[in-house]
């Protein structure tokens, strides 16, 4: 069974929380994180840079603050990649988009876009192929929590204060909502583990345990 996280296991590092490397100024004395490579901040700025410079910023646009796919299509991810990339670079003392009011204007547009995108139900569709969707909104789940999370560590509130609100809705229909694919049950209980070390919620938990408990064929 899936415990509630305690703060003696939060000093221990995933694959998700080295992101955190980049947030290595701001945040709290519990987690320190290794000296950072100046050649990784470079390019993550660039990354940044390339986020920035495709985004959609015309307010009239429908599709504003996210960023078109090759085929043109405006998928709910592209705003989690604008939040988690502009987040990281934001919160990174030596990056050249550390603390810029740019960021937050452009990260305001992307949580815009996501609240847009979202249904009722909390859910985001996959524009050719499904429609309230749990597992699709569990893959935008895994960046915009993981931006939320640094911003959380780094105790920046107006950060975290813009995708809350879509990350909550959209906990709440994981927390019921079913899957397409087997592998579909891991996107999901990974997104809701991210949500529950946010915002510590049983009904997470519980959903997370229903999965697992289903077990692995092999």
């Amino acid at each position: 069974m899936i415990k509630p996280t305690t703060n003696d296991q939060k000093n221990s590092w995933t694959r998700r929380e080295a992101l955190g490397i980049l947030a290595a100024g701001p945040v709290s004395a519990a987690v320190q994180p290794p000296e950072i490579d100046p050649e990784l901040v470079r390019r993550h700025d660039q990354a940044v840079d390339h986020v920035l410079e495709r985004q959609v910023t015309d307010p009239k646009s429908k599709w504003c603050g996210s960023i078109p796919d090759v085929d043109g299509l405006h998928m709910p991810g592209s705003a989690g990649s604008v939040l988690v990339y502009a987040y990281a670079g934001y919160l990174h003392p030596q990056s050249r988009h550390y603390h810029s009011r740019l960021v937050i204007e452009r990260s305001q547009l992307a949580a815009d876009f996501l609240n847009r995108a979202q249904n009722e139900d909390g859910t985001v569709d996959l524009p050719f192929t499904n429609f309230n969707s749990p597992p699709d909104t569990g893959f935008v789940i895994h960046g915009v929590a993981t931006a939320c999370l640094l911003a959380k560590r780094a105790g920046e509130r107006e950060l975290v204060a813009l995708v809350e609100g879509f990350l909550r809705k959209a906990g709440a229909a994981l927390a019921v909502g079913g899957i397409h694919t087997p592998n579909h049950r891991w996107v999901v209980s990974s997104a809701l583990a991210q949500l529950n070390e946010l915002f510590p919620n049983e009904a997470y938990l519980r959903r997370i345990n229903q999965w697992l408990a289903e077990g692995i064929d092999i």
